[in-house]
């Protein structure tokens, strides 16, 4: 560990699968609905800043949907893609999220979430300032800004939100992955600004799975085989992970 990250052992960067699944036809989707729940402020902020010269405040303005905050689902896709690589192999983890020259199988939607976004104070960001040999988590699980007036508008604690995510050409073992990665209702992941600070920890409490006939899946079995996944590579992702 160095200041407030440490390096999980894996490959940080996807590889070019040899024996990719087929995109030209469409054998098999699978509609997976998931309901999450922030554990602390979380947010997935745009870029754009608020400028108080006078009290030489900043602040970073959160994603909003039709006035709505918002999570973005590239945000959420990023994050799973970084756990999925922690988890299964970069061939694998090429072929379900995309490579250059080959577009991923898997969909992430906006989350659009009933509720206002409330101003947190985040401080100076920190930096890092010695590579790391693998990707590059923060184990951090309570906010903890720093003293500079660095505010950012996020998602307060313990609201719940829903979000759909669409697997193409998928089968039961990329869906135990999928759901792996978003902490099989065992525990919560980080997305998002602040991760460094303590902020951005989701936890999945709730998966539905539908197959392209409408059909809803089992998904009992499948959760139990995702924990395990985790349970397997404990020893090495388990700063990746919260409570």
């Amino acid at each position: 560990m160095a200041g407030n990250y440490t390096c999980v052992n894996a490959s940080s960067d996807k590889t070019f699968p040899k024996n990719f699944k087929p995109r030209d036809k469409i054998q098999q989707v699978y509609i997976i609905n998931t309901q999450f729940v922030t554990k602390t402020p979380t947010c997935t902020c745009t870029g754009e800043v608020d400028i108080d010269f006078t009290r030489r405040k900043v602040t970073y303005k959160g994603y909003t949907v039709n006035g709505k905050p918002a999570i973005m689902g590239s945000s959420i896709k990023g994050a799973l893609n970084a756990y999925a690589l922690m988890l299964s192999t970069p061939e694998k983890v090429g072929d379900l999220f995309g490579f250059s020259k080959l577009e991923g199988r898997i969909y992430f939607k906006d989350a659009v979430i009933n509720t206002t976004y409330k101003e947190f104070k985040l401080g100076r960001q920190w930096r890092p300032r010695k590579p790391c040999r693998g990707i590059r988590v923060y184990p951090l699980d309570k906010p903890s800004p720093t003293s500079e007036e660095i505010y950012f508008q996020a998602i307060p604690p313990n609201t719940t939100f829903s979000t759909e995510i669409i697997l193409i050409n998928g089968d039961k073992e990329e869906l135990k992955l999928v759901i792996a990665s978003m902490g099989a209702i065992s525990y919560g992941i980080k997305l998002g600004r602040g991760k460094d600070r303590g902020y951005g920890i989701i936890k999945l409490t709730k998966v539905e799975v539908t197959d392209m006939n409408m059909s809803k899946i089992d998904v009992g079995d499948i959760i139990k085989d995702a924990q395990n996944i985790i349970k397997q590579k404990w020893d090495n992702v388990k700063s990746a992970f919260f409570p």
